[in-house]
Order: structure tokens, then sequence, then C-alpha cells
């Protein structure tokens, strides 16, 4: 009897014993289960600074313009011309006109000053808008330098018309110009009628050979050049000088 009492008391003791170890590995589950996630390693790559960021972004196109410039001062001594404080041009003689100049857009200074020095005979602030082409002229306007600014794509081009403009950059002379006729008493024909100083106009024109004339209040041709047209191109003559002693420039403009 006492043997299996003792037997009965291992028994239980045994059950006991593995519940508890249930209990504890069931309790190690939970616990393993209610633990946070590990958190993701940081990045290695650091953020981008600003410079850097400035210089992922599109920077915005440069916008250009164009000038060239013309001497129209008579009697005047040779030109050095300054755009923004640089020196662009030197030594620009009288009746001469430049190649055309790229610049940036927008407003610009433009300074005259005798050739070799950097004394201001015109000093101005000059609006160019972006891809138009134009042609600063120097010219008087009663007794002091005075700056025309030509807009030298004004006017649509077409395929078979050549376009010519007329500019007036005399002292104080109205001008006619002009081109032979057959069909006239006078024997021209007027290109552009009564131009008054500081004026420029411009139409279209037959592309060929053209001689172009310029007339003063007596009407005699006191400048004639020849000059082959091309059809969607641009072309200008400008009247210089003053009195009886007035001179044609006849040049191609704008490439437009």
């Amino acid at each position: 009897m006492r043997e299996w009492k003792r037997q009965s008391a291992w028994a239980l003791l045994c059950v006991a014993g593995c519940s508890l170890m249930v209990a504890n590995a069931q309790a190690q589950n939970e616990a393993g289960a209610k633990k946070p996630a590990a958190k993701p390693a940081k990045s290695a790559e650091k953020p981008a600074t600003p410079a850097a960021e400035s210089a992922a972004k599109p920077q915005p196109a440069t916008h250009t313009a164009y000038v060239r410039v013309l001497h129209a001062l008579p009697e005047g001594a040779a030109l050095d011309v300054w755009i923004d404080g640089q020196k662009v041009l030197s030594n620009v003689a009288f009746k001469s006109l430049s190649d055309y100049l790229p610049v940036s857009s927008g407003r610009r200074d433009i300074a005259l000053s005798s050739a070799g020095t950097t004394t201001n005979v015109l000093h101005l602030e000059q609006t160019v808008n972006h891809d138009k082409f134009y042609t600063l002229v120097a010219y008087p306007v009663d007794g002091k330098p005075t700056l025309l600014a030509v807009n030298e794509t004004t006017g649509k081009s077409v395929a078979d018309k050549a376009r010519l403009y007329g500019v007036n950059a005399t002292v104080g002379a109205t001008v006619d110009i002009t081109k032979p006729s057959t069909r006239t008493k006078s024997g021209y024909a007027m290109l552009f009628k009564e131009l008054e100083p500081g004026q420029a106009h411009s139409q279209r024109i037959t592309p060929g050979k053209l001689t172009v004339q310029l007339r003063g209040s007596d009407h005699k041709a006191q400048g004639t050049q020849d000059i082959t047209l091309e059809g969607n191109h641009r072309y200008t003559a400008f009247a210089v000088g003053s009195g009886t002693a007035l001179s044609l420039v006849l040049a191609p403009a704008a490439t437009q």
C-alpha cells in the first residue's frame, strides 16, 4: 500500500512539472510575438544640399539681341563704342557701319567716346528685345549727338519679297530715297518720300538688282548705290550728312 502511494505522488509531481514547463514556453512565445519589429537601417545617402538642388534645376536660357552701330555725326571724330562698360568697337569712322554684335536683351548701357579716350560723346540706356536686330545710329539733333535705335525686324518677311528700310540720319535735311524709272518725267520713282530727320520706314520690294538714290531739297541725286535684293531678306538705306553733302549708306539688314 505504501509503495502505491509513493508511486502516485511521484506521478503527480511529474505531471505538475510538465505543466509548468508548457506554461513557461507559452509565455515566452507570447512575449516574442509582442516584441516590436526592428527599425529599418538608415540610408547611407545624405540629403541633397541646397547648392546641389539648385544645380539640378534647369537654368533659364540666355536671351540675345543683336546691335550694330552707324557713325552719322558729320565732322565728328572717330568713336569707340561701349556696352555695359565694355568696349565693343574701336575707332569707328564717320559713315562706318559695324557688323551686328550679340548682346543680352533688356536695358543696356550704351556709351560713345572719342576714339582712344573715355570721354563720352553720348551716354544713354537703350532697351533691346530678344531675337531682334537693331542699328544704333549716332546722329546730331540741334547740334547734340543723339542715338536713333532702328529695329530692323519690324514687318513680316515673305519668300517672294525683300524688305527695304529707309532711315534719315542727316543734320536737319528732308530727303527722298528713290530708284531710276523710265516711266516718270523726272526719271526716278519714289521709294521713300520726304523722310524727316529721325524717321525710319520700310516697305516690301520685288527682289532683283536695284539702284538706290538719295535726294535732298534740290532733288538732285547726291548718293547712288547698287544692290541685289533677295526674297525673304532685309536691307537698309541710311541717309547721312548735311546740306549738299549728303551720303547714302546701303547695307543688308537683319538675318531673320
